[in-house]
């Protein structure tokens, strides 16, 4: 009867120590199972930070290639800009020595001016002062008037060369009734005077 007992005892002790182990191991098996669940999750989660670092270091790769790419334009256009800057400062040369050359020329055109001025003037005067000799030579009382001016203008200066003559050498010259003495006329050369019919 006691073995009995303690046989049921045993086997109570063994049904309970079976049972907590199948409790035990439910629990454990649920850890395990969360567990797994969470490693499952990290694992996704890293694919997924994986695929985020490969894409971002696409971008970056991608970023870099551009920045290489503006890096090569900023050099060229700064090759452009120094030689526009070159250009630039040549043309302010070339402006600056076409201004030194304008003021030459607008003082040298102002000089012509000038001068087209007074030869204009000139020209006036002496286009006046033809008008009158023409008006005068074409006037016969004029001509007369002049020949004959022309005319007491020789008979004065010869009048006076005669008179300084005689008063150098005390002699008293003339033709002495030739017309050629001793080879040479002993009047003057006749004048001649041309008159310009007016047009």
């Amino acid at each position: 009867m006691l073995k009995k007992q303690i046989l049921i005892l045993i086997i109570m002790f063994l049904c309970g120590a079976a049972g907590f182990s199948i409790y035990k191991y439910i629990l454990i098996n649920e850890d395990l199972e969360a567990k797994l669940s969470d490693i499952s999750e990290l694992q996704d989660k890293n694919e997924n930070a994986i695929e985020k670092i490969e894409k971002q270091a696409l971008e970056i790769s991608q970023l870099n290639d551009e920045k290489k790419s503006l890096q090569d334009e900023i050099g060229t256009t700064t090759q452009k800009l120094n030689l526009l800057n070159m250009e630039l400062e040549s043309g302010r040369q070339e402006i600056s020595r076409m201004g030194r050359a304008s003021e030459g020329l607008k003082r040298e055109n102002q000089d012509l001016k000038n001068k087209e001025e007074a030869l204009r003037i000139e020209l006036q005067r002496l286009n006046e002062e033809k008008s009158k000799l023409e008006a005068k030579l074409n006037s016969i009382e004029e001509l007369t008037e002049t020949i004959k001016a022309l005319k007491k203008a020789k008979r004065s200066r010869n009048y006076k060369r005669y008179k300084r003559e005689e008063a150098e050498t005390g002699i008293a010259k003339g033709n002495k009734g030739y017309l050629i003495y001793r080879g040479q006329a002993t009047y003057d050369s006749n004048v001649s005077i041309e008159v310009i019919p007016a047009d």
